[in-house]
């Protein structure tokens, strides 16, 4: 991701509109960016961002053996600013900060793969198992309980009682 911090953004000015998808949470300094792209975006102008909160245990059923253990591994993760697993319940925060009125938010955004209600599909399946096999930083950090883990998370995925658990969350904003 740090070919997303080198764009040189006044060169591409006059800026209206700035869409982020899934992207901001790999940054170290996602405060300075969005400084940033607001001191180069119009007076006027919009900043719609999506990210995932709980990108892991979201997926996992909260009485899961490893469930408070992944939890803290993924807030730990974000302090390190490796990836940052639970960027987007900041979101809303940051726009602030950087001067951005906010004008919509949706916390609780439905997606196929993330954040869903019952069992999953196989294709989503497919797609968390490969998940799985690159989760590296993890295997690294529990190298012992980290195939019961991934078990788990598969489990909690299948599961009828899988539930949404504000995981997708979406913020629109503009600059005064």
């Amino acid at each position: 991701m740090r070919h997303l911090t080198r764009i040189d953004c006044p060169s591409l000015a006059p800026v209206t509109g700035i869409w982020g998808s899934f992207s901001l949470s790999y940054l170290k300094n996602p405060v300075e960016f969005i400084n940033h792209l607001y001191g180069f975006l119009q007076p006027g102008g919009w900043i719609a961002l999506v990210d995932v909160s709980c990108f892991i245990s979201g997926n996992m059923l909260p009485d899961s053996k490893h469930y408070e253990r992944v939890k803290a591994y993924e807030q730990e993760s974000g302090k390190s600013g490796v990836y940052d697993f639970d960027f987007g319940s900041k979101i809303e925060t940051l726009l602030r900060q950087a001067g951005f009125r906010i004008i919509h938010t949706d916390n609780n955004v439905t997606d196929a793969e993330l954040n869903f209600d019952g069992a999953a599909s196989p294709q989503v399946l497919r797609n968390w198992n490969a998940r799985c096999e690159r989760l590296v930083m993890l295997l690294n950090t529990f190298p012992n309980q980290y195939a019961e883990i991934c078990a788990e998370i598969i489990a909690g995925l299948q599961s009828h009682a899988h539930a949404k658990a504000n995981n997708v969350r979406f913020v629109v904003a503009y600059k005064k």
